[in-house]
């Protein structure tokens, strides 16, 4: 057995297992927070993401970015935390010399497993924001390809709508009367 080699761990009192509560109790509310806030991150990003192909606007695209960017760096910051206070539980478990109910976590920030980068580039943050932007990605393309052809075809019916002025219309045009095609100028009748 791999567990029988290991020391055994000391004989924990009762403040040490009211300590180890606290600690707990600050990791599930840092889980927690890092849960809800990838809820919220889906949420804006497939808002600003649908918007933006529904009008087929980049600008929307590329705004949507900027949250899906604040919320990778809350939870970044949530994960340290939690893993920060697992540190500490660890700390506390196995007997080594913490204060009594201290939720000091300043002595485990050099550890490998809690650096800023390591954390906001883990596997489950990478892959959730990593996908997340590559999403956003496909969006700013098609949004863009969208864009450029109905901004195209509006200026195709543009031309189309200029082109197709009558005779009279353009009468009425150097006498400084405007009439949509098929207005009434056209039955006789004239719009002042």
């Amino acid at each position: 057995m791999a567990g029988a080699d290991a020391p055994p761990l000391p004989a924990l009192g009762q403040n040490e297992v009211k300590h180890l509560e606290f600690v707990q109790a600050v990791v599930a509310r840092q889980a927690n927070n890092s849960f809800l806030v990838k809820g919220w991150s889906l949420t804006v990003a497939v808002a600003f993401f649908g918007f933006a192909i529904e009008r087929s606007s980049p600008g929307l695209a590329l705004l949507g970015f900027a949250p899906l960017v604040a919320f990778w760096f809350l939870d970044t910051y949530f994960l340290r935390q939690e893993r920060l206070f697992r540190c500490l539980y660890d700390a506390v478990r196995s007997g080594a010399r913490v204060p009594p109910f201290s939720m000091d976590t300043s002595p485990h920030k050099a550890a490998r497993s809690t650096r800023w980068h390591k954390t906001a580039f883990s596997l489950t943050l990478g892959v959730f924001y990593g996908t997340l932007a590559a999403a956003g990605l496909i969006v700013l393309c098609i949004s863009a390809h969208d864009g450029g052809e109905s901004k195209a075809s509006m200026h195709s019916r543009t031309w189309d709508a200029r082109s197709s002025f009558s005779v009279s219309d353009a009468g009425s045009a150097e006498r400084g009367q405007m009439s949509p095609i098929g207005s009434s100028n056209q039955r006789g009748t004239r719009c002042t």
